[in-house]
């Protein structure tokens, strides 16, 4: 509307478009009863599917997550003949054991979680242990599955 429009008596008592569609739908609402709650019955049955399906969705990308703090514990794991005194550990004592201790955690992962983050980054943590053993062909296979 134009701000020189000026709107008449007769305008000013006739409803607007708002009033009018929402008239129509009420009318229509009435008539078909049924099919408007077979809709909203729908609509509200797809609501709590998405949300169950959500729900589940993230408890299993907590799972995960839980797991592959397994191999980044693995992989931070102290290399020391002797474990040190007032730390909680993982000890290794070699390199080669820390990298083969990390290649079993990222396996498990990968295993019980595939398909989420979590699996994709312990395939990744699995191809820099496998770099680090001078194990290519199996870095790359890890790397590609990352």
């Amino acid at each position: 509307m134009s701000k020189n429009a000026e709107l008449s008596r007769k305008d000013i008592k006739e409803p607007d478009q708002f009033q009018v569609a929402v008239g129509e739908a009420a009318s229509w609402l009435t008539g078909h009863r049924r099919t408007a709650l077979l809709a909203g019955g729908a609509a509200v049955a797809a609501l709590v599917v998405a949300v169950v399906i959500s729900s589940v969705r993230e408890r299993a990308q907590q799972a995960a997550g839980g797991a592959l703090s397994e191999v980044y514990r693995a992989a931070a794991g102290e290399i020391t003949p002797v474990p040190l005194p007032g730390s909680t550990g993982p000890f290794f004592a070699t390199d080669a054991e820390r990298q083969k201790a990390v290649i079993t955690a990222a396996g498990k992962v990968i295993a019980e979680h595939g398909g989420t983050r979590a699996a994709a980054l312990a395939s990744l943590a699995k191809g820099d242990a496998h770099v680090k053993l001078g194990e290519w062909d199996a870095a790359a296979a890890a790397y590609q599955a990352y």
